[in-house]
């Protein structure tokens, strides 16, 4: 019968609220993984693990450690807040470890080139689960700190993923950010601001 109404067959059962992406489909029961592969072999072995997913991946200008965002909260999804940990762990495998960073949701973590900090886009406000305050841009020490420099302050621009871009990255100079700003409400045009990063 259910078929027949075009449900599934047996019914689908969600035992977390994060269970489907729009683009993606339903993704319950898998996680996004840090994985280093061979460039050439292809051979890929997985550097985390557990019912937690990984993103915003990127290397140590030594190519020693990667650093990733992940919310591991039993249940973060149902806690009502929006709250992303930095996190690292060594190239070869090994534990994770978590950096201190001020609360919050993040994203676009990006490693200066020499290696002193890290710059991610962020929400300070961990009660602000739907973005009803625009992102900004931090920098903090790569070792991490319970407080980090907000780059961009409270405006009326959005920073970061309203377009599909490489929202935040260090241009190769070590006091620059390179970020991609929309002018709200418009969320048309879009430009490139270069901000001072070396006060941290």
């Amino acid at each position: 019968e259910r078929k027949s109404k075009g449900l599934s067959s047996p019914p689908r059962v969600h035992l977390r609220l994060g269970y489907r992406d729009d683009g993606f489909g339903y993704f319950d029961g898998s996680y996004w993984q840090v994985y280093v592969a061979d460039a050439r072999t292809g051979a890929a072995r997985a550097l985390t693990s557990g019912e937690f997913s990984c993103g915003d991946i990127c290397w140590s200008p030594d190519g020693l450690t990667l650093a990733f965002l992940s919310d591991r909260r039993p249940d973060g999804d149902a806690s009502g807040t929006a709250e992303t940990q930095i996190w690292t762990v060594s190239a070869e495998g090994g534990d994770i470890a978590a950096l201190p960073a001020p609360s919050g949701d993040k994203a676009g973590l990006a490693w200066s080139p020499d290696g002193r900090s890290l710059a991610y886009i962020g929400n300070p406000d961990p009660q602000d689960q739907w973005g009803t305050n625009n992102d900004r841009v931090f920098v903090q020490p790569a070792g991490g700190n319970e407080t980090a420099r907000d780059l961009t302050g409270h405006t009326d621009k959005a920073v970061g993923e309203l377009t599909i871009a490489d929202v935040a990255e260090f241009d190769g100079e070590v006091d620059r950010v390179v970020l991609d700003m929309q002018n709200c409400p418009q969320l048309v045009i879009s430009h490139f601001a270069i901000l001072r990063a070396n006060a941290v």
